[in-house]
């Protein structure tokens, strides 16, 4: 997909409103699209994806049809038996490999870039 194609199909959402600010944008950007998405989102058990995001100078922007799309998903979750409570389960079970694994990178020989790319994995 094109930037163009990408653009027109976040455009589609519809009214975009200022929802809120945020600095390190890049930083914010990067973890709130992996956190999101279908992959990582997989990981703890729930098969759903924000559908579309969009942050412009420092500034987070929403889509009410962005917002009932995702609630959509998660209601699908929800009446296939999930719970919050399952999510919460799946993330602490999460922690202490995740904990283990970044001891690991702090005295490890990696260079900067691969210790930060194990990192973006640990996490997302």
């Amino acid at each position: 997909m094109t930037p163009e194609e990408i653009k027109q199909k976040v455009l589609e959402y519809g009214d975009w409103e200022f929802w809120l600010d945020r600095p390190f944008g890049a930083f914010l950007m990067s973890s709130w699209g992996i956190g999101q998405s279908r992959e990582y989102m997989r990981r703890v058990g729930v098969n759903v994806e924000w559908p579309a995001i969009i942050f412009q100078n420092g500034s987070w922007y929403k889509s009410e049809k962005v917002w009932n799309e995702f609630s959509m998903q998660l209601q699908t979750y929800l009446d296939a038996g999930g719970s919050v409570a399952n999510i919460v389960k799946r993330c602490e079970d999460m922690l202490p490999k995740g904990t283990e694994e970044i001891k690991f990178l702090e005295n490890s020989q990696l260079s900067i870039e691969e210790k930060l790319s194990k990192i973006c994995d640990i996490l997302g």
